[in-house]
Protein backbone atom coordinates (compact mmCIF):
# COMPACT_ATOMS: atom_id res chain seq x y z
CA UNK A 1 0.00 0.00 0.00
CA UNK A 2 2.73 2.13 0.71
CA UNK A 3 4.53 1.91 -2.71
CA UNK A 4 1.44 2.58 -4.54
CA UNK A 5 1.06 5.58 -2.38
CA UNK A 6 4.65 6.18 -3.19
CA UNK A 7 4.71 5.63 -6.84
CA UNK A 8 1.67 7.76 -7.35
CA UNK A 9 2.80 10.52 -5.24
CA UNK A 10 2.87 12.72 -8.07
CA UNK A 11 0.01 12.21 -9.84
CA UNK A 12 -3.42 14.15 -9.48
CA UNK A 13 -6.82 13.97 -11.07
CA UNK A 14 -6.45 16.57 -13.49
CA UNK A 15 -3.56 14.11 -15.17
CA UNK A 16 -5.75 11.21 -14.65
CA UNK A 17 -9.14 11.80 -13.23
CA UNK A 18 -9.77 9.49 -10.56
CA UNK A 19 -6.35 8.80 -10.05
CA UNK A 20 -6.56 10.86 -6.08
CA UNK A 21 -9.86 8.43 -5.33
CA UNK A 22 -7.80 5.57 -5.60
CA UNK A 23 -5.11 6.91 -3.47
CA UNK A 24 -7.53 7.57 -0.88
CA UNK A 25 -8.90 4.24 -0.75
CA UNK A 26 -5.68 2.70 -0.43
CA UNK A 27 -4.30 4.60 2.79
CA UNK A 28 -1.92 2.17 4.99
CA UNK A 29 -2.33 5.14 7.42
CA UNK A 30 -6.49 4.49 7.10
CA UNK A 31 -5.61 1.01 8.88
CA UNK A 32 -2.92 1.88 10.81
CA UNK A 33 -5.78 4.41 12.48
CA UNK A 34 -8.29 1.84 12.90
CA UNK A 35 -5.97 -0.81 14.39
CA UNK A 36 -4.69 2.22 16.79
CA UNK A 37 -8.33 2.92 18.02
CA UNK A 38 -9.56 -0.65 18.56
CA UNK A 39 -6.34 -0.88 20.87
CA UNK A 40 -7.50 2.31 22.19
CA UNK A 41 -10.97 1.29 22.33
CA UNK A 42 -10.34 -2.13 23.69
CA UNK A 43 -8.97 -3.58 26.97
CA UNK A 44 -7.20 -6.19 24.92
CA UNK A 45 -3.74 -7.09 25.50
CA UNK A 46 -2.98 -8.92 22.19
CA UNK A 47 -4.84 -6.22 20.39
CA UNK A 48 -2.47 -3.82 22.05
CA UNK A 49 0.07 -5.67 21.28
CA UNK A 50 -0.62 -6.35 17.33
CA UNK A 51 -0.64 -2.06 17.34
CA UNK A 52 2.69 -1.78 18.55
CA UNK A 53 4.15 -4.65 16.54
CA UNK A 54 2.24 -3.18 13.50
CA UNK A 55 3.74 0.67 14.64
CA UNK A 56 7.24 -0.21 14.51
CA UNK A 57 7.14 -2.80 11.17
CA UNK A 58 5.46 0.33 9.49
CA UNK A 59 8.27 2.53 10.37
CA UNK A 60 10.98 -0.09 9.52
CA UNK A 61 8.86 -0.50 5.63
CA UNK A 62 9.21 3.41 5.61
CA UNK A 63 13.06 2.95 6.22
CA UNK A 64 13.23 0.34 3.65
CA UNK A 65 11.08 2.07 1.15
CA UNK A 66 12.51 5.52 1.68
CA UNK A 67 16.24 3.83 0.60
CA UNK A 68 14.86 1.96 -2.33
CA UNK A 69 13.07 5.31 -4.00
CA UNK A 70 16.62 6.67 -2.78
CA UNK A 71 18.63 4.36 -5.01
CA UNK A 72 16.18 4.09 -7.82
CA UNK A 73 17.89 5.87 -10.92
CA UNK A 74 14.32 6.53 -13.12
CA UNK A 75 12.55 5.45 -16.13
CA UNK A 76 12.28 7.30 -19.16
CA UNK A 77 8.37 6.50 -19.54
CA UNK A 78 7.11 7.92 -22.87
CA UNK A 79 4.10 10.55 -22.93
CA UNK A 80 1.07 9.28 -24.04
CA UNK A 81 -1.71 11.52 -24.97
CA UNK A 82 -4.83 12.24 -22.23
CA UNK A 83 -7.09 10.30 -24.55
CA UNK A 84 -5.43 7.30 -24.70
CA UNK A 85 -4.50 7.02 -20.96
CA UNK A 86 -6.91 4.60 -19.07
CA UNK A 87 -6.82 4.71 -15.06
CA UNK A 88 -5.69 0.95 -14.88
CA UNK A 89 -2.59 1.67 -17.71
CA UNK A 90 -1.38 5.12 -15.70
CA UNK A 91 -1.35 3.22 -12.13
CA UNK A 92 0.44 -0.17 -14.18
CA UNK A 93 3.11 2.37 -15.61
CA UNK A 94 3.21 3.93 -12.29
CA UNK A 95 4.07 0.98 -10.47
CA UNK A 96 6.18 -0.99 -13.16
CA UNK A 97 8.02 1.22 -14.55
CA UNK A 98 8.17 4.37 -11.42
CA UNK A 99 9.82 7.91 -11.95
CA UNK A 100 9.83 8.70 -8.31
CA UNK A 101 9.88 12.55 -7.24
CA UNK A 102 10.14 14.71 -4.19
CA UNK A 103 6.73 14.20 -3.51
CA UNK A 104 7.05 10.32 -3.35
CA UNK A 105 10.00 10.70 -0.39
CA UNK A 106 7.65 13.47 0.90
CA UNK A 107 4.62 10.70 1.14
CA UNK A 108 7.73 7.79 2.69
CA UNK A 109 8.25 10.49 5.40
CA UNK A 110 5.00 11.62 6.24
CA UNK A 111 4.01 8.01 6.76
CA UNK A 112 6.62 7.51 9.02
CA UNK A 113 5.89 9.93 11.03
CA UNK A 114 2.53 8.86 11.26
CA UNK A 115 3.72 5.37 12.37
CA UNK A 116 5.91 7.14 14.80
CA UNK A 117 3.28 8.83 16.43
CA UNK A 118 0.66 5.47 16.09
CA UNK A 119 3.81 4.03 18.10
CA UNK A 120 3.94 7.08 20.50
CA UNK A 121 0.24 6.68 21.21
CA UNK A 122 0.30 3.17 21.47
CA UNK A 123 3.23 2.96 24.11
CA UNK A 124 1.22 5.71 25.62
CA UNK A 125 -1.53 3.79 26.21
CA UNK A 126 -0.05 0.66 27.44
CA UNK A 127 2.15 2.19 29.99
CA UNK A 128 -0.37 4.26 31.70
CA UNK A 129 -2.97 1.08 31.62
CA UNK A 130 0.08 -0.84 33.06
CA UNK A 131 0.20 1.70 35.73
CA UNK A 132 -3.07 1.75 36.83
CA UNK A 133 -3.39 -2.46 37.35
CA UNK A 134 -2.90 -4.13 40.01
CA UNK A 135 0.51 -5.83 39.96
CA UNK A 136 0.90 -9.52 39.63
CA UNK A 137 2.83 -12.16 40.54
CA UNK A 138 4.97 -12.49 37.56
CA UNK A 139 6.05 -9.02 37.14
CA UNK A 140 5.18 -6.03 34.38
CA UNK A 141 5.54 -6.77 30.83
CA UNK A 142 5.85 -3.42 29.12
CA UNK A 143 6.21 -4.48 25.83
Amino acid sequence: MLYFRVATASLYDGYQPGIEHARTLVSPGLLLALLVCSALVSRSVLVSRIALHTSLCALVICFYVFIGVSLHGGNQNPSVFAKDRTLTSTVHTALFSPNFSGRSKGSIISSAVFALGALAVVLFVRRKRQLTKEPTRLGRSWL
